[in-house]
């Protein structure tokens, strides 16, 4: 079992020393317990930079002081259960984190992996919101080549394959809660699978991270730079005329 839960240093929750956090409890069969403490926390909801304005300005928008923010846990270590004799790895994900790339890309490890990532979208209220966080979180899935296990209040509930897609690839359903008239706004619960790949290699992405987007970027720069340069000396010698 899989829950979101608010987890704290110390019984005394109200003391300013007490670190607070996002995270989730994965509780197996045998009865243990591992929990992720949320890495990537939301600016302006679970975090704000520590300047006296800032504070004020929230203050003055939100009607209400900011109490106290949460704090970011630092471990990079997927969970780990199994399933009857298989040892899996869940490669845990909160909130809007399955839309940070170079996150859940750290979680990466040899080996049946599933990606699960619990969400509350109703922030979002009925607009496309929620489904354009599920349609960025499809990604996560193409890049590290696993699976996604998807659980969202207001949000897409749904299981994603390693390869983006939402279709169970041997009874050809669709696996997202949706209502007869395919609306991801639908109180229910899903009952699908999540097939792993039980993959020795890791994909393109997951080794090298955003390398290659860097480096393009920095070619493409490069190989500009020189025209950019001509054309400003045209731009003086004619006098800024065309």
């Amino acid at each position: 079992m899989l829950i979101g839960i608010n987890e704290s240093s110390s019984d005394d929750t109200m003391s300013e020393a007490t670190d607070r956090y996002n995270s989730l409890l994965l509780r197996t069969s045998e009865n243990q317990r591992q929990t992720y403490k949320k890495n990537h926390l939301v600016l302006f909801g679970e975090t704000l930079p520590q300047f006296d304005f800032i504070y004020q300005l929230y203050e003055q928008t939100a009607g209400v002081p900011f109490s106290y923010g949460l704090t970011a846990g630092e471990s990079f270590e997927p969970l780990s259960a199994s399933v009857g004799s298989q040892e899996i790895e869940i490669i845990p994900s909160i909130c809007f984190e399955d839309t940070v790339a170079r996150l859940t890309r750290k979680f990466v490890r040899e080996g049946p992996q599933v990606i699960v990532n619990v969400t509350n979208d109703g922030w979002f209220q009925m607009s496309e919101g929620g489904l354009q966080h599920f349609r960025n979180s499809l990604f996560r899935c193409i890049e590290l080549r696993r699976p996604m296990v998807r659980c969202a209040n207001r949000g897409v509930t749904g299981i994603v394959s390693a390869a983006g897609s939402t279709v169970d690839p041997y009874t050809k359903s669709d696996r997202r809660l949706l209502d007869e008239n395919g609306s991801h706004f639908h109180r229910g619960y899903l009952h699908a699978s999540a097939y792993l790949l039980d993959q020795e290699g890791l994909s393109f992405y997951a080794k090298y991270g955003d390398w290659f987007a860097v480096s393009g970027l920095l070619v493409a720069f490069l190989w500009a730079a020189p025209y950019f340069k001509a054309d400003k000396l045209r731009h003086r010698k004619t006098g800024g005329s065309p």
